[in-house]
């Protein structure tokens, strides 16, 4: 890089040679298979959505658990329910370009390269969009600079790397798109390596085990992507209000047509979705549960339902989670409540120099055997100031150069 400022992002002065500019032009158009596909996703979505209230009328479940509540309640929150509809209606053009519609899980939108507070998820993809786009790419943003912090000296296999289709932009650094989501991903990634569970979860397949994974509120299935290729070999479920597996559904199946999806119905080594109502599918244990974000939008009803779930499942695993205190929201602190669950936590921190852009992250387990060993915390420390020492040299190389 050619230097940095000295504001507290960090952001960059000039552009480096390294780094470019990935605009929808730059993107893979959807085959017609690939479209195709994604309307058969359309479709069983729409089916899920439909059949909510009969299945609960049907089978006697929880409305309380299975309607959705809190943040994502139709009182509170009407733009995902408006972009489901806009998305599933299944125009080429709105697929085609699906991730610019998902403000609406992380708060950044793609198409302003901003926080986007009271501005609607959908917009329709204008002619002009790409050069909009081009201009607020002037310079590149904190983001650029984050990522290269994240992936200092990371393993190359955990560096997540989104498709360049279905409407991805940002910066092109070393290859990779680079983005606020792309970003946030890359934070659980290293959070998750850096407290030993990829190498725990691997010890197991070594071991002859199957490895299953459960993630509550997938967003758009970006993590789910990239665990997968981390541990090709799992069964990785996904729990999610049918609004929302619209989006993972979509992503997954196009991104990734060499992993089988199942919809309702279990998919072996692939991924499977399950609307929430449909919860008392889920099944036997689990190695591993993830949460980022979203228990702290539900009702506490909601949360203590699978939490409860969660400690059944997880019997021999962990649940790793991420979420803010939303009580100045009027919601809910998911950790006060998961630990009247799970009598183990341990809290996590990010690397020498970054932390969570989002949320505070933990790991949970019902005994203290569960957890990823303990004596090697102080090895994957080491790893870790190794990793970032690589960053740090250069900054102050930086430094001194000016």
């Amino acid at each position: 890089m050619t230097g940095y400022c000295d504001c507290a992002k960090g952001c960059l002065k000039s552009v480096s040679r390294d780094v470019g500019k990935v605009l929808l032009r730059d993107n893979r158009d959807l085959a017609e298979s690939e479209f195709q596909s994604a309307l058969d996703v359309c479709a069983r979505i729409k089916h899920f959505v439909d059949n909510r209230e009969p299945y609960i009328a049907a089978h006697g479940l929880d409305r309380a658990f299975c309607l959705p509540d809190g943040l994502w309640s139709g009182k509170a929150f009407n733009d995902y329910v408006n972009t489901f509809r806009e998305v599933s209606g299944g125009h080429y053009e709105v697929i085609n370009h699906l991730r610019l519609f998902m403000s609406f899980f992380s708060g950044y939108s793609l198409r302003r390269l901003s926080g986007v507070p009271g501005k609607p998820s959908f917009e329709a993809v204008t002619s002009d969009l790409d050069e909009e786009i081009a201009k607020l790419l002037e310079k590149p943003d904190e983001w650029v600079n984050r990522w290269y912090r994240l992936t200092a000296g990371l393993p190359k296999n955990l560096v997540y790397s989104p498709p360049r289709m279905l409407g991805e932009i940002g910066w092109d650094v070393d290859g990779v798109v680079v983005n606020h989501d792309s970003c946030v991903y890359q934070e659980r990634i290293n959070l998750m390596h850096d407290a030993g569970i990829f190498e725990w979860l691997q010890r197991r397949v070594e071991n002859g085990a199957a490895i299953r994974i459960l993630e509550i509120g997938a967003g758009h299935g970006a993590l789910a992507c990239q665990i997968k290729k981390i541990l090709p070999a799992c069964d990785y479920w996904i729990c999610d209000l049918p609004e929302s597996l619209l989006f993972s559904g979509i992503y997954l199946t196009v991104t990734r047509p060499d992993s089988k999806a199942g919809f309702g119905d279990e998919a072996p080594n692939g991924f499977t979705l399950m609307p929430n109502y449909m919860i008392d599918r889920i099944s036997g244990k689990f190695d591993l549960a993830i949460n980022a974000l979203s228990f702290s939008e539900m009702s506490e009803h909601q949360l203590r339902v699978y939490a409860k779930k969660l400690s059944l499942v997880l019997e021999d695993g962990i649940l790793f989670e991420q979420n803010q205190d939303n009580r100045h929201l009027g919601l809910l602190s998911a950790e006060e409540i998961l630990r009247e669950y799970f009598p183990i936590q341990r809290a996590l921190n990010g690397g020498l120099t970054w932390r969570a852009t989002q949320g505070i992250p933990n790991l949970w387990a019902t005994e203290a055997r569960n957890l990823p060993p303990a004596e090697n915390n102080l090895k994957r420390t080491l790893r870790t100031a190794a990793r970032e020492s690589t960053w740090l040299l250069r900054r102050a190389r930086q430094i001194v150069s000016k």
